[in-house]
């Protein structure tokens, strides 16, 4: 919440950034265990003997294929990048949380869809 009224207070000081927000991937790692927060389209992997994607994306081609609105081949190329939760724009985001298991070799990658796309 802090992040998010942080970034729209400054979007609101300089007319230059109006309308400017961001995306969120955090991981916390305590022992064995990994907390992992996001909100939008940036994403958190698990690499353990293959890369496994542990996030979904905030974004309107999800939400239509998760809730079986339209198939993927339907789904428009521009709904896959319009956010529907990003930190600093319209209402603060309800991020997703998650916590999983880590055992010794684990990697995890933190990206921006700018690696993914």
């Amino acid at each position: 919440m802090a992040a998010h009224e942080a970034v729209n207070a400054k979007a609101k000081t300089d007319l230059s950034l109006l309308g400017m927000g961001t995306t969120l991937v955090e991981v916390v790692v305590r022992n064995n265990k990994a907390f992992i927060c996001h909100a939008g389209d940036s994403r958190a992997y698990l690499y353990r003997d293959t890369l496994q994607r542990l996030t979904r994306d905030h974004t309107m081609g999800d939400h239509l294929l998760e809730n079986n609105i339209l198939p993927r081949e339907r789904i428009p190329e521009k709904q896959w990048h319009m956010l529907t939760q990003a930190v600093g724009v319209g209402e603060p985001p309800v991020p997703d949380i998650k916590q999983i298991e880590l055992v010794s070799g684990d990697m995890l990658l933190l990206c921006s869809d700018g690696l993914t796309d």
